[in-house]
């Protein structure tokens, strides 16, 4: 668009120092400098592979005992039980993921799917 009205404006000029006054009038924009990726540390490659790691193993591990100690206190009516300790297990498994990422620590994230795990295990062996 400003192109277009800039060669209307020349068009309608006569003379050339009112062309060139134009012309040297239009701001002109510096290309921007390119700027260096900072290359990621490794300790911070590695404390997300480990959270990645956790969020899957450990949110199975959490959903498999969710599952499991359900199935177990629910055992009147197994095919709702199993039903029910699925779903829940599923729901748990995509919180925990989300979960891990979200907290600001790794040590809270770690916790946060060891002692749910460690309850859940001690449950299940009190249950039998």
């Amino acid at each position: 668009l400003q192109y277009c009205l800039l060669i209307h404006q020349l068009s309608s000029m006569n003379s050339t120092t009112q062309i060139d006054a134009l012309v040297h009038s239009e701001k002109v924009r510096p290309k921007p400098a390119k700027k260096k990726k900072a290359d990621t540390p490794l300790s911070y490659r590695l404390m997300v592979l480990y959270r990645f790691a956790l969020a899957l193993l450990g949110g199975y591990l959490l959903a498999a005992l969710s599952a499991l100690t359900i199935a177990k206190v629910f055992i009147a009516n197994p095919v709702n039980a199993a039903m029910s300790a699925t779903l829940i297990a599923f729901c748990l498994n995509c919180a925990a993921f989300i979960w891990v990422f979200m907290v600001q620590k790794t040590l809270k994230a770690t916790l946060g799917i060891a002692v749910p795990c460690i309850a859940l295990y001690a449950l299940l062996k009190f249950l039998g």
